[in-house]
């Protein structure tokens, strides 16, 4: 869920539930790769990415902070 566009629509940044956790995943839209971005959160969302796509925004649940990879 909360799908998120890079701006240059090569990624997509979603929440992805993996038993009792959620995290960020990207999506390479060429061929449907997955990659783990954040892992053993407990709820995070994918808000945004920066302007130049080389940085995903999340809010995360789990301490309350959010944070830029």
């Amino acid at each position: 869920s909360w799908p998120r566009m890079s701006p240059d629509g090569r990624h997509i940044a979603v929440e992805i539930g993996t038993g009792p956790t959620f995290d960020v995943w990207l999506i390479n839209v060429a061929d449907g790769a997955l990659s783990r971005l954040t892992s053993n959160f407990s709820g995070v969302r994918p808000m945004g990415w920066s302007p130049d796509g080389r940085h995903v925004l999340y809010l995360s649940m789990k301490g309350g902070g959010t944070g830029a990879p």
